[in-house]
């Protein structure tokens, strides 16, 4: 069983924004066997389905770019599974309304997630719209 409680508050308080819970029972007994945090469990595997399912839907014409909307946890992990599963990526576009958290994520992903490839640098992201409204 998964349970996962989200704080959007704690954010700015400098705390992640979930966390998770899995409870693991025995096949035999059905009892309880381990109780675990998961919020790195529970991201990989959201990542690993968006990423399955992007491969899956671009197959006859793969992407050059992607966009994220919101960089938190679960996007960064998105992105790094979307960098295997899409070899062909070369592009990022964040968003998020604070720019400062978009000008991080883009730090963060951009030596871990790249490898050698010139999309996700905090370059890219000025060029994109991180501010609340379109106009701005």
């Amino acid at each position: 069983m998964k349970w996962i409680a989200s704080f959007p508050g704690n954010v700015a308080a400098g705390l992640e924004r979930a966390s998770a819970s899995i409870t693991l029972n025995s096949l035999v007994t059905g009892q309880p066997s381990a109780f675990i945090e998961g919020s790195v469990i529970s991201a990989k595997r959201t990542a690993a389905s968006a990423a399955l399912a992007a491969r899956v839907h671009t197959e006859q014409d793969p992407p050059a770019g992607v966009v994220l909307i919101g960089c938190g946890v679960i996007n960064l992990e998105i992105l790094r599974f979307l960098a295997a599963a899409l070899p062909g990526l070369r592009e990022a576009v964040l968003y998020d309304t604070d720019p400062a958290r978009a000008e991080a994520f883009a730090r963060t992903c951009a030596p871990h997630v790249v490898r050698g490839s010139t999309w996700c640098t905090p370059r890219s992201v000025s060029a994109c719209s991180t501010s609340r409204s379109p106009s701005s």
